[in-house]
């Protein structure tokens, strides 16, 4: 409708709405050019739920963390550990997610094939996340060698 406020997702907005003119962006300005008063101003924008499926970047990583896991291989059978370094260097190469040393929280360093639970300390005010690597055997992939006569 013709001097309606509605929220539209940013993209929508930006390349279709506004190069058409079909909207305007709700600016202070714009909404006196329509004619709409402060009051019905404020009253429109209070309608809208401007928290709706709004997602921080902080929760993205935290989900992230959770879900993902560290694939780690190991090429000898025993003799061997996975310590924070390595860990870390890991989750630089494979997800490329930069994980500090002082962040990592491994009590002993990891000597067994499986699935291992680890916690990342993200900051002071989120805590811990828990998320997995699961440590398997290299298996060197056979190269296929054919002989033409």
């Amino acid at each position: 409708k013709k001097y309606q406020v509605v929220q539209v997702r940013r993209g929508f907005a930006t390349n279709y709405l506004i190069p058409t003119k079909s909207a305007l962006y709700a600016t202070r300005e714009n909404l006196f050019k329509c004619g709409i008063t402060t009051s019905a101003r404020k009253a429109a924008l209070a309608s809208l739920d401007l928290t709706k499926k709004q997602v921080s970047p902080m929760d993205k990583l935290l989900k992230y963390l959770a879900r993902e896991t560290l694939n780690i291989e190991v090429s000898r059978d025993e003799g061997w550990c996975i310590s924070k370094y390595t860990v870390a260097q890991e989750y630089q190469r494979k997800l490329q997610l930069y994980v500090p040393l002082q962040s990592l929280i491994i009590k002993t360093p990891l000597q067994t094939l499986g699935l291992h639970k680890i916690k990342i300390k993200v900051n002071d005010e989120v805590g811990l996340v828990t998320t997995n690597i699961n440590i398997t055997k290299h298996i060197p992939k056979k190269s296929e060698t054919s002989s033409e006569s």
